[in-house]
């Protein structure tokens, strides 16, 4: 069975908080979900369908 990462964050990309979340999916395979403004429903709805496994608010 193949092991899946997910992070998803509001964050903007330009502030470095964000970004080292966005890099470490990056460095270990996985998956980065984020979105242009802060929607809660469209939010829960990119973290199902992405299969999130790691939320950082």
């Amino acid at each position: 069975m193949k092991s899946f990462y997910g992070d998803w964050c509001p964050g903007p990309l330009f502030h470095i908080a964000a970004m080292q979340v966005m890099l470490g999916s990056i460095g270990l395979g996985g998956t980065f979900v984020s979105d242009t403004h802060f929607d809660g429903p469209r939010a829960l709805e990119l973290i199902r369908q992405h299969r999130v496994t790691s939320l950082w608010p």
